[in-house]
């Protein structure tokens, strides 16, 4: 399917308001750069002894690494072969989570027997303690200075760079080191010489099931908890128009409550609502509470509606809607009718705006654009929208609307590529999540074309495939009039979850993912820790997990699911089945206090005690587990209140095609 200017099919805006044979990156873990590892194609020199294979060292980090043991002049020949160890820990395939959770990239967490009580234990750090104590080492990694909350004590020294002078004790230096205990998930990522090995444990078998309750009658395509923490959600229809609901009381059976004549924001004049097209996402700024910006992300038609076209929203005309101002914050013209994605989330460790972007449609992606990074169809973007470009940035960086890009993107100082690229090689992301006990983990479905539905576990700079693979499957397009890429010319991430359509259902054959969360809930500890997602057609759920946690290795199980009979809408179920009349599953949601829900064209239904609906869960919540409290904005709102008049003109591309995807800044204030 083509373009088709004279309909004008095909626009999504965007809007804020106020294989075996192939060698593979791995899903997890990650590099210190947050970037995934990748086969070592070299032999390296400095850390040859300690066989990375897969990881995240080159030639080059090999070389500088060499550079700075030479300059550290050690003199003990025992404790140079700790340091040495220590320093070519940064090239462990775990690189970053054996470097954290302190407040330095310097060392990694050092294994200790007992950290809780580390003046009587032996162990790694302990090692390192004895072997290094009294030995000069220029440019320590283990200086106190380097810690974002240096120690204060009689014995630090400035002058003396041995650790017993800036450590008083091995107790306080295996204190600064070595994992807490008291955490029992960084306390297993730690360094003991070599490359990181997972210890065996016993794997928690699988839930019997979900129990749901209905909550609401209506058809809705987002919720979103409100910033302040409190029992309220923010509904969005898939015709443009958003209300403000109040969940039911922690165990109660009532309904959500909302005024369906009252919406909180009504758009759906400027809303192209036609299967695939309509409002898409929404996402409140970290720093809503202060700043009363909301971004929107929908399909429009410029032959509808002007505006629609792309004009920048700059002081002197910017848009007034319902008396509020519109800012565009970027616009992208589509070459077909589908797979535009559009979700947008705020990174909850840095506070920049992920866009998900699908390839655009056309049956395998006919121009390549998913593996061309000259293009953003086919990609998640990163963008800061707290910091407006000027003019001449907008002109120099071809930026496609009013935002400026993170110093941290991957492709930020490539000529060859779109610096707002986060990641690539996506066909149709629907529905994508940060854990919100392990924000690293950022997980997005993308829907499949033939075979395979998946689940990809997104790190910086990840290329996940498509249209080289489908799944874990080579993918042969049926026309290539964009060219092609070879799958020896990528490093694919390959899927962590995924399903075969006939999996679903073999006669029908037809299936899209529908992505979840991780649960995080008290409501059901057996699903805790666990992926959630489904299908479209609502007929299969599965459960995901990380197996043992960290390393990356992921197995589901489909899951049973059924309707509670104590939920305030009588539940209607799938013929004489068990399963829930959902018709269509749109997508998953989440409230503050982490219980999840699913929004179908059935209504929506919330997981609840498996209890109710008689599964049986022996399993009790984690013992650090503690209910979620209202969000923390993670980065400073005067930066962004100094901007937030700035505006500039907008770059968009020339076309003749009618439809658009944009993103409009509006002003909004509770």
């Amino acid at each position: 399917m083509g373009f088709d200017p004279v309909s004008g099919v095909g626009l999504a805006t965007l809007w804020l308001v106020g294989g075996c044979c192939f060698f593979t990156a791995s899903a997890l873990p990650l590099c210190l750069n947050l970037e995934a590892p990748v086969p070592i194609k070299y032999p390296l020199e400095f850390c040859s002894d300690f066989g990375y294979r897969t990881g995240c060292c080159d030639s080059q980090l090999d070389k500088q690494l060499n550079i700075r043991f030479n300059s550290m002049n050690i003199t003990s020949q025992i404790c140079s072969e700790y340091i040495k160890e220590i320093l070519c820990a940064q090239c462990d395939a775990f690189a970053a989570e054996l470097h954290g959770p302190h407040d330095t990239k310097s060392s990694p967490n050092l294994c200790n027997s007992n950290a809780s009580s580390v003046h009587e234990s032996k162990g790694y750090c302990s090692d390192v303690w004895d072997a290094c104590r009294n030995v000069s080492i220029t440019d320590s990694p283990f200086s106190p200075h380097l810690l974002n909350s240096a120690p204060s004590h009689p014995r630090l020294s400035a002058n003396n760079d041995t650790l017993s002078a800036q450590w008083p004790s091995r107790r306080d230096f295996c204190a600064a080191f070595a994992p807490p205990a008291s955490d029992p998930y960084n306390a297993s990522f730690c360094f003991d010489g070599g490359p990181y090995q997972f210890q065996s444990e016993k794997q928690d078998t699988a839930p019997k099931g979900i129990c749901l309750q209905k909550v609401e009658l209506g058809a809705y395509i987002n919720m979103i908890p409100h910033p302040d923490g409190s029992n309220r959600v923010f509904l969005a229809s898939q015709s443009g128009k958003v209300w403000l609901a109040t969940l039911p009381e922690k165990g109660s059976s009532n309904p959500i409550t909302l005024n369906e004549s009252a919406p909180y924001l009504d758009i759906s004049n400027l809303v192209v609502d036609n299967e695939e097209f309509g409002f898409l996402a929404l996402a409140f700024h970290p720093n809503f509470l202060q700043n009363g910006r909301l971004f929107v992300s929908f399909n429009c038609d410029k032959t509808i509606w002007a505006d629609c076209a792309g004009k920048c929203s700059c002081t002197s005309d910017a848009l007034k809607i319902s008396s509020k101002e519109v800012r565009r914050i970027f616009t992208l013209e589509l070459p077909y009718v589908s797979h535009h994605a559009g979700q947008i989330l705020f990174g909850p460790k840095d506070a920049y705006l992920y866009f998900m972007l699908g390839d655009g449609g056309g049956t395998g992606d006919p121009f390549n654009f998913a593996q061309n990074n000259k293009s953003l169809l086919g990609k998640i973007l990163r963008l800061d929208v707290d910091n407006m470009p000027t003019t001449e940035e907008i002109a120099n960086l071809g930026l496609w609307g009013n935002y400026t890009i993170p110093d941290t993107n991957p492709f930020k100082n490539e000529r060859l590529a779109r610096p707002e690229i986060w990641a690539l090689g996506f066909r149709n992301p629907w529905r994508c999540s940060f854990d919100s006990l392990k924000p690293l983990y950022f997980y997005c479905a993308d829907v499949g074309q033939e075979t395979y539905e998946e689940v990809n576990l997104v790190t910086k700079g990840g290329n996940y495939g498509w249209r080289v693979f489908e799944g874990p499957n080579l993918y042969n397009p049926p026309a290539s009039p964009g060219g092609n890429t070879t799958e020896s010319s990528i490093l694919p991430i390959f899927p962590i979850l995924g399903y075969y359509h006939n999996q679903v259902d073999p006669k029908q054959g037809a299936s899209a993912i529908i992505g979840g969360y991780v649960s995080r809930s008290e409501q059901d500890p057996c699903i805790y820790g666990r992926y959630l997602y489904a299908d479209l057609y609502g007929s299969v759920m599965w459960a995901g997990l990380e197996f043992p946690p960290g390393s990356g290795n992921y197995s589901a199980t489909t899951i049973n699911f059924t309707c509670s009979a104590s939920s305030h809408f009588p539940c209607e179920f799938v013929g004489n089945s068990t399963i829930p009349k959902f018709q269509y599953i749109f997508s998953w949601g989440q409230d503050n206090d982490r219980n999840l829900y699913i929004l179908s064209n059935g209504g929506i239904f919330k997981v609840i005690s498996p209890a109710a609906c008689d599964f049986t869960c022996k399993k009790s919540l984690p013992s650090q587990f503690q209910p979620n409290s209202a969000p923390v904005p993670t980065r400073s709102s005067t930066a962004i209140s100094s901007h937030a008049s700035r505006s500039a003109s907008l770059s968009i591309l020339s076309s003749n095609t009618s439809f658009m995807l944009g993103l409009i800044i509006w002003a909004w204030l509770m």
